[in-house]
């Protein structure tokens, strides 16, 4: 009986991981799609090469960087040069994930949320809300309802992805110094 109860056990585990790495495989697909129609339609770029880079846990640990997602990306086409992060940012209840496009510089050339599941603060999503981050630096201390326009509706995840957006722009900063990005 125990045998029997350890077996069905493993099985299930099996089958949540299993059903969890589909998941996870899927969700990435979906990135791909995303991303590569935001690169085209609001980067214009046609011709261009996505490269993964690794960074270690190491590696982030000595530069002092804690990013919730370790998804970096070297962005290249003809006439560009530079990289996209995707990060997580919590909304009222859940996280939501969203990109960030840097040129080579590291200002900001493009915010776009790619999952957002709540029903408030959807908000955020909007292209046009979206534009103020555009061109921020990491010399720039963002600060929602400040320097960032509040939007009715969407007051935390507002704060949420705009602190997250500052400490990215902090992050890449020390990344450069210790030559990683």
């Amino acid at each position: 009986m125990v045998l029997k109860q350890r077996l069905n056990q493993t099985i299930l585990i099996l089958l949540i991981n299993v059903l969890g790495l589909q998941a996870f495989a899927s969700e990435s697909a979906g990135f791909s799609q995303k991303l590569d129609k935001i690169i085209k339609k609001d980067l214009l770029l046609q011709d261009f090469k996505i490269v993964p880079l690794t960074i270690s846990d190491e590696q982030f640990k000595k530069a002092g960087v804690n990013l919730k997602s370790d998804q970096i990306f070297k962005l290249t086409a003809e006439d560009f040069d530079g990289f996209y992060i995707i990060e997580k940012a919590m909304g009222r209840f859940h996280d939501f994930t969203y990109v960030v496009f840097f040129e080579k510089g590291l200002e900001v050339l493009l915010v776009r949320v790619l999952v957002y599941e709540e029903e408030h603060g959807v908000e955020i999503t909007q292209k046009k809300w979206l534009q103020q981050f555009i061109g921020k630096t990491p010399t720039d201390h963002l600060i929602f309802k400040k320097n960032i326009d509040a939007i009715s509706g969407a007051t935390i995840s507002g704060t949420s992805i705009t602190e997250s957006i500052d400490r990215l722009l902090r992050y890449v900063s020390i990344l450069r110094e210790h030559l990683i990005i």
